[in-house]
């Protein structure tokens, strides 16, 4: 039933993108491309890691939406996060053909990107998807800045942090949106020939 409804919520939220507006040459289905390699003990590349830890957040939102445990809610946001932040470092690795950047903060990566984008054309790519999911990357990051709001109790000078109240459909459209479009840009610089 979660897996369904997990596909109800990647049409919705494409339902509201114009991807030919957005001059990705690949197209966009409604599920991530899969690494070359699925070994797990062998692929140690930044899309697999991503990969994975997309299908983990997959499994514990399903998880967390049947109502079978509430205790695995904040492990499945420490991973929906970082899961994002993995798939920004790939698309960035895409574009600039190396290494992303440190860090973790999800609006300096998304910065990077639509920087690096905006070198290649067409620059209006950055643009039109920007409109729709900068608003969600810089709420998430607002939210957990050092990405240990969902791993700890209380931060570095144990200051408890507030309980999280989270909308599990617009947790799992935000995620799709961010990781899709991300994929899009690694598919499509792979294509041209320009990332292995």
């Amino acid at each position: 039933m979660s897996r369904s409804r997990r596909e109800e919520l990647a049409e919705e939220a494409i339902a509201q993108i114009e991807w030919s507006e957005l001059g990705l040459a690949v197209p966009v289905g409604s599920g991530l491309t899969q690494p070359a390699e699925a070994n797990p003990y062998g692929d140690r590349s930044l899309h697999y890691f991503a990969y994975s830890y997309t299908r983990a957040f997959e499994l514990l939102w399903d998880h967390v939406v049947a109502g079978r445990s509430e205790t695995v809610c904040y492990p499945m946001l420490a991973i929906c996060r970082h899961s994002i932040e993995l798939w920004l470092k790939v698309a960035i690795s895409a574009v600039i053909e190396g290494d992303p950047p440190p860090g973790h903060r999800l609006k300096a990566l998304w910065t990077e990107l639509m920087g690096a984008l905006h070198d290649r054309p067409p620059a209006s790519v950055a643009d039109v998807f920007a409109t729709l999911v900068w608003p969600i990357v810089s709420e998430i990051d607002e939210h957990d800045r050092a990405g240990d709001r969902f791993r700890y109790p209380s931060n570095s000078r144990f200051e408890s942090y507030a309980p999280t109240d989270t909308d599990l459909d617009r947790l799992f459209r935000s995620h799709w949106l961010i990781t899709i479009y991300c994929d899009a840009v690694h598919t499509q610089m792979k294509e041209e020939g320009e990332v292995s």
